[in-house]
């Protein structure tokens, strides 16, 4: 879920990008899309920060041994690879629709842009 932050971010701005007419006019997107390429990394280090402020108290205080306060879980590879996979399939689809949604409204901008042209010459 913290992966997705950036990619949450380039979703919003292929989807945002059409109120400007080029990518090039909408200077205040790119910076808002450059902004936001560190979230992930910041989400990551806060909730690992937290995770070790919450349980170092137990252990440092000799109530709680350092080896009884690791989490238990022995699966740990299968279910980040499971969620990886999750998030790189759901980034993928929502690139792709955005793309072909993007591609599509050019196109027919290029075509309302013949169908002046055609007019203007006649």
């Amino acid at each position: 879920m913290v992966a997705s932050a950036p990619s949450d971010c380039t979703g919003a701005g292929v989807l945002v990008g059409p109120l400007a007419t080029t990518f090039s006019e909408a200077r205040w997107l790119l910076r808002a899309l450059a902004l936001c390429a560190p979230l992930g990394f910041i989400a990551l280090e806060a909730g690992w920060f937290l995770t070790e402020l919450g349980r170092q108290p137990w252990t440092v205080y000799g109530l709680m041994r350092t080896s009884n306060a690791v989490t238990p879980v022995a699966d740990v590879p299968s279910s980040f690879i499971l969620f990886t996979a999750l998030y790189f399939g759901l980034q993928s689809h929502l690139s792709f629709f955005c793309c072909v949604w993007r591609a599509e409204r050019s196109y027919q901008l290029s075509g309302a842009e013949r169908d002046a042209e055609v007019v203007r010459g006649s």
